[in-house]
């Protein structure tokens, strides 16, 4: 039923209605007139000072433009019409400006009367708050409620209200944990305005589920597969006394069972491989190690295909050495152990040099294949031509002297033996040993230290005819033993020589009446003719003096090894030895015209001599480059090339340049550019 204010606005409403079109035109004129004779009443100053108001606002800066334009308007009123607002914006003013100031008046009036008589009272619900908070008392808590018109037992439900109920997730999380203690949490729930049947799903929900990655490891592990997991044991020390606490967790004890299942920690790829090839586990067993460590099917027996190792290098030249690989094969090894392809055939050159090339020179040197097999075998193994030529000479020519080497020493002797006996001079010696493979300095070296001057069959002759001057000077009486040994020593003779001489004389002075003194002295007749101490004429003569016939005599000087009549007889022959030696070597032989022979056997002489004609070349090659240089003939890079080119040594050079750099900043020299 409305009240009496409501159908009071009622009735004003509608004689509103009823009223304001035959009003309209009245109250308009009337309107006019009073806003027409309240601008003619209003004092001038107030006038201005409501323009000098309305100019402040127009020049507000973030007043609208259509608000701007309006207030223009009102500060220059060029018609009737606009006195009606401007009548309204300065009565709204006005207005508001007596609100204000009435209710300045009315307010500290308020305030002093409520503080006199206060009768306020909190509103329900912080009333329930400081309850809820034990700020208050029952009874006061009571009495606030009723006098806001409300019962006791509203109170009551009213705070029940307030108290509040725990959030599924909260009550079902301290369900799981003892759900004895904690099952009127769950209780509550209804409160919630949740169903049985909501409660009932979210308490299933509260229990953990695996995740979508639980589950594929779950499938890696085999954990789904109850034979695998016997098989390979990985339920065994399941820990059953954990599923109290697992369940606290929301963990079941059948997803426990799988996480303990998929827990265990898996060999290493590598140590499967190393597992194969020990014999260990099967390959069916690798590729489930492999699944289990989440290695993609693609790749599995690509991996076991790359764990088995590839024979070394070592192994490679072995093979190589028997036969059984060729250059192909180990440049397809190489690249599957990882060389890069340009290294590949160098490479697999080597390895197949050092395994072929000991089996062919073996068998080249005992003479099993010739020459021709090994060129062949070279061939056929692959070796690129010119490598095939570098290995055939290292066998060939290293083999072949090796097999002459005896030869090369005999030819040795024959020259010093020619040299000895006057058939061949020192620098024909030398320039015949040059031949056969020794440098000038060499050869020189060998004949002074093999072949002193004095020992020469020529110098032994002159030194015999003084020796048997001594001899017969001793046998006459003109001198003594020890004045016969100081002579024989300064005719060059060692002293044991000169004592074993004297020993041989004394002999055959004083022959010997036991067999066994005379037997020594012919040991020491035959040795002092092979040594060339004595002549084999003089040693039959001391044969006969110590007792032995002339057949016995020429007998025992019969077994004395004699100069074969084949021996080279000149230069000439020995010249022919030296070049038979190099054909053997393989070598061509050095066919020089006259005149650089000549020249040869001088170089030869020059040597002997001390003389050292290679050097002396060298220095005046040197003098010559750098005169050269001094003269600015030549610039440095070149006098540096030119020496260089004569293999002179780096240091050397440098100084040498040097050098004549600092003769060339002297005053009055002038550098090439």
């Amino acid at each position: 039923m409305a009240g009496l204010g409501d159908r009071f606005s009622q009735w004003i409403e509608e004689r509103s209605n009823a009223w304001k079109d035959r009003l309209a035109g009245w109250t308009v004129g009337i309107g006019a007139r009073a806003a027409e004779r309240m601008l003619d009443d209003m004092e001038p100053e107030l006038a201005k000072q409501a323009r000098a108001y309305l100019d402040k606002l127009r020049e507000l800066p973030d007043l609208p433009p259509e608000t701007k334009a309006f207030l223009d308007s009102l500060a220059s009123p060029k018609s009737f019409a606009f006195a009606a607002p401007l009548l309204g914006f300065l009565l709204g003013i006005l207005t508001s400006m007596a609100t204000v100031l009435t209710r300045g008046m009315q307010e500290p009036i308020r305030q002093m009367v409520e503080k006199a008589s206060p009768f306020h009272i909190p509103d329900l619900g912080v009333v329930l708050d400081m309850r809820l908070r034990e700020k208050m008392t029952d009874e006061e808590f009571y009495d606030l409620v009723g006098r806001q018109g409300w019962s006791a037992s509203w109170a009551d439900r009213f705070m029940d209200l307030k108290h509040p109920v725990f959030p599924s997730e909260l009550a079902l999380g301290g369900w799981l944990r003892d759900p004895v203690k904690y099952q009127h949490f769950v209780d509550d729930l209804p409160k919630l305005g949740l169903t049985p049947e909501q409660i009932e799903l979210l308490t299933e929900l509260a229990f953990r589920v695996p995740g979508v990655q639980d589950v594929i490891r779950y499938v890696v592990k085999e954990a789904y597969d109850p034979d695998t997991v016997k098989e390979f044991g990985q339920d065994q020390e399941y820990p059953k006394v954990a599923e109290a606490d697992a369940r606290k967790a929301g963990v079941r004890p059948d997803q426990l069972l799988k996480e303990w299942i998929a827990h265990w920690d898996l060999p290493g790829v590598s140590q499967g491989f190393e597992m194969l090839h020990r014999g260990v586990i099967s390959q069916a067993q690798l590729a489930r190690l492999l699944k289990a460590r989440d290695v993609m099917p693609f790749w599995r027996d690509k991996l076991e295909a790359i764990s088995w190792d590839l024979p070394g290098r070592i192994e490679l030249r072995m093979m190589a050495l028997y036969g059984l690989v060729d250059k192909q094969y180990l440049m397809e090894a190489l690249g599957r152990s990882g060389l890069s392809e340009e290294y590949r055939e160098n490479i697999a050159d080597m390895n197949l040099i050092r395994g072929i090339k000991t089996d062919i020179q073996t068998r080249y040197g005992k003479g099993w294949i010739t020459k021709e097999d090994v060129r062949a075998e070279l061939t056929d193994a692959g070796l690129s031509a010119n490598l095939v030529e570098k290995v055939y000479q290292s066998i060939v020519k290293a083999e072949t002297a090796a097999r002459t080497v005896t030869q090369k020493n005999l030819t040795l002797a024959q020259i010093e033996k020619g040299v000895k006996r006057g058939k061949l001079s020192r620098a024909e010696a030398v320039d015949l040993l040059t031949d056969i493979g020794y440098e000038l300095e060499e050869a020189s070296f060998i004949l002074s230290v093999d072949i002193p001057e004095d020992e020469t069959d020529a110098a032994a002759r002159n030194r015999e005819l003084t020796k048997a001057d001594i001899l017969g000077g001793l046998e006459a009486g003109t001198i003594d033993l020890a004045q016969a040994k100081e002579m024989l020593v300064s005719l060059r003779y060692l002293p044991a020589d000169a004592d074993y001489i004297l020993k041989v004389y004394l002999a055959g002075v004083k022959p010997p009446t036991e067999p066994r003194k005379r037997d020594i002295a012919k040991a020491d007749v035959v040795a002092a003719v092979k040594q060339g101490l004595v002549t084999p004429e003089q040693g039959y003569q001391l044969l006969i003096r110590i007792g032995y016939s002339d057949e016995a005599a020429n007998f025992i000087l019969a077994l004395v090894p004699q100069s074969s009549p084949f021996s080279p007889l000149n230069y000439d022959e020995f010249k022919q030895l030296t070049g038979s030696w190099r054909g053997a070597q393989g070598i061509a032989a050095e066919v020089l015209p006259p005149e650089a022979q000549e020249l040869k056997l001088k170089e030869a002489q020059a040597v002997v001599e001390g003389k050292q004609p290679l050097l002396e070349q060298l220095r005046i090659q040197i003098d010559t480059i750098r005169r050269k240089r001094r003269k600015l003939l030549i610039t440095r890079d070149q006098e540096i090339a030119d020496l260089a080119a004569l293999k002179v040594p780096a240091d050397y050079i440098k100084a040498l340049v040097e050098n004549d750099d600092t003769r060339l900043e002297k005053p009055g020299s002038v550098a090439l550019s």
